[in-house]
């Protein structure tokens, strides 16, 4: 009985700890595309802009907007491969994060494809990007 119950209260901290962590990602993750887009003409952010990008600060951090962004894409892929292997519902995936996923590719699929043939990576998060594909409606595929 008491293991049960402990189980029960592991689950829920770990549940929250990831939830607030999520909540965090995100946050660093549009701070660091303010930021990116503040310094940039373009419309999709580039691979040099990316990586020349100075160190954004955050509280009392100060994060590189390369690895913001590679955490936040790998979650993607994650879920993107979760959602390929029927172990996440497509629907609620897509009703919930469809606008995002396809918007942070728009911002940056020049910056992908750029460490995929500088970092000879071809498949770097391509399972993100095929359903980003398959999500987008037909005015957005003219975008991608």
């Amino acid at each position: 009985m008491a293991s049960t119950i402990w189980n029960g209260l592991y689950d829920r901290r770990f549940h929250l700890v990831w939830n607030s962590d999520l909540i965090q990602m995100f946050e660093e993750f549009r701070r660091v595309r303010r930021a990116l887009k503040a310094s940039s003409d373009n419309r999709s952010l580039d691979a040099d802009t990316v990586e020349a990008a100075k160190p954004v600060k955050i509280g009392e951090r100060k994060v590189r907007p390369a690895d913001v962004i590679k955490k936040v894409f790998n979650y993607y892929e994650a879920t993107a491969i979760g959602v390929k292997r029927h172990a996440l519902d497509e629907q609620m995936i897509k009703s919930w994060w469809r606008k995002s996923y396809i918007l942070d590719w728009m911002d940056f699929a020049e910056y992908i494809r750029a460490k995929r043939k500088r970092d000879r990576l071809p498949r770097l998060f391509i399972e993100y990007e095929s359903l980003v594909r398959r999500w987008a409606t037909e005015e957005e595929q003219g975008l991608l």
